[in-house]
């Protein structure tokens, strides 16, 4: 439903932004009496005087420069890179499939960015519509993070996504979802084709599915998908691989992918196979929340409770039609499996992004956002709660949020804060090293060294 809706919001040509979210006029500040965390490692540095000049930080200093500055007070602070969400929807929706909205690509990159996250990868939505997103946010047009993307899916023509949507959607309406967002592959021909197409679009990256969804449809074939990695290497792309089971993650690694766009989300790894990805050397990406959110919404019968930041970034009407999921609301039977699947992996969800951290992988953040009530921005900042609350330290849950998510992005120039990187930041009152939820006392957001006016709510 999510897909269909994006669809339809294509047709109409809906992005309109909702004006609450600006830039300031000045990109000189100075951020001063500042704990830092710089992206990396495991302590805070401070309190110092930040200076940014021209989008990029010029220096670190413990002595107050005398400058014509727009100056922010950082006392009792902690100032933090901007927040790299490497999986997300934007042209998706968060409003309930029961009493659905369409929805509003540009409100989704303004919530984005009231939110702290300054760069994001759209995996999975329609090239034509992320190019016109993309050149209007860089035009000023339209106010969100810096946005790269990798267009539709590189997946079987009878697998996911087009299955899903076939389930889902009556004729013909799942023909024009299905090929608007999916690659549907079946030959070598077909595998050029839509990389000829990635490449005249100037896509960032490749997506690749390799995930039994629903359970029996066909995934990519071995030589298929090392068809497509290959391909998309040869270009300079780096590949995403959505994937559910260790089976999925194994076939994806060994056929050379670089990321893998979610944990193992089917079951727990074992010791044995949390070792083996992790010896991969290959980027895992955490996005257990939208499976808790699936899983709360469709089996729980609804969402009960919002945070804070839910509530500026939704209208009271969207998030009171997902508290309660209808009575007649119909699930397909494989989907129906497919949700009793992610009611008893819940745990082990987020513990294998745990263990695979502890057993060295790589780890970088992404919500896969917007989907029915999980709202972009504020997912991002329950996706790290989720993973302190399973165990991971705050300092390993930041760093893969700011540079372990830049280096899935190969975006080097962002996620620390030190000389010479890109002046994308975020300051939050108290101190999320000792308290994670402090990341969403926002206080102020720093784009490209812009400072970012936050008039919310947007909705």
């Amino acid at each position: 439903m999510r897909i269909a809706i994006a669809v339809l919001a294509l047709l109409a040509g809906c992005a309109r932004p909702s004006g609450q979210v600006q830039y300031g006029d000045t990109d000189s500040l100075l951020i001063e009496d500042v704990r830092i965390y710089p992206g990396a490692g495991s302590a805070t540095v401070g309190p110092v005087t930040v200076v940014v000049e021209h989008g990029q930080i010029k220096a670190i200093t413990t002595v107050v420069p005398r400058a014509d500055s727009t100056r922010l007070n950082g006392r009792g602070r902690t100032l933090l890179p901007g927040l790299i969400d490497a999986h997300t929807h934007v042209a998706g929706s968060f409003a309930s499939t029961w009493k659905p909205e369409l929805p509003n690509a540009a409100a989704n990159l303004e919530r984005l960015l009231y939110a702290g996250i300054t760069t994001v990868l759209d995996l999975g939505d329609p090239l034509s519509q992320l190019n016109d997103l993309r050149a209007r946010v860089r035009r000023g047009e339209l106010v969100g993070p810096d946005l790269y993307f990798s267009g539709p899916h590189f997946g079987p023509a009878r697998g996911h996504p087009a299955a899903v949507v076939r389930l889902m959607l009556p004729w013909p309406l799942d023909w024009l979802v299905a090929r608007a967002f999916s690659f549907q592959i079946e030959t070598v021909e077909d595998v050029r084709a839509g990389l000829a197409a990635i490449e005249r679009s100037g896509a960032d990256v490749v997506k690749v599915t390799v995930d039994e969804l629903p359970a029996g449809v066909p995934v990519l074939s071995e030589a298929l998908l090392r068809e497509t990695v290959a391909g998309a290497h040869r270009s300079g792309r780096r590949v995403f691989a959505h994937i559910g089971s260790v089976t999925d993650a194994l076939h994806a690694i060994q056929a050379g992918v670089d990321v893998l766009a979610h944990s193992v989300y089917k079951h727990a790894l074992t010791k044995g196979e949390v070792r083996q990805i992790a010896a991969s050397g290959v980027t895992v990406i955490s996005t257990v929340g939208v499976f808790d959110r699936t899983d709360e919404l469709l089996n729980g019968r609804g969402v009960h409770s919002w945070t804070s930041l839910e509530r500026e970034l939704a209208a009271p009407e969207t998030l009171h039609a997902l508290a309660a999921l209808p009575v007649e609301t119909e699930i397909p039977a494989p989907m129906r499996r497919w949700l009793n699947v992610l009611a008893a992996s819940r745990a082990a969800q987020v513990n294998n992004v745990v263990r695979l951290w502890a057993a060295g992988a790589p780890i970088a953040v992404g919500t896969d956002s917007a989907i029915a009530g999980w709202i972009p921005g504020a997912s991002m900042h329950q996706e790290l709660a989720r993973l302190v609350d399973a165990g991971m330290p705050p300092w390993a849950v930041l760093q893969a949020a700011t540079s372990g998510s830049a280096a899935a992005l190969r975006r080097l120039d962002r996620g620390r804060i030190a000389p010479g990187y890109r002046a994308d930041l975020v300051l939050v009152d108290g101190d999320p090293l000792r308290e994670i939820r402090d990341t969403t006392q926002i206080v102020a957001v720093v784009r490209h060294g812009k400072l970012v006016h936050r008039n919310g709510p947007i909705y």
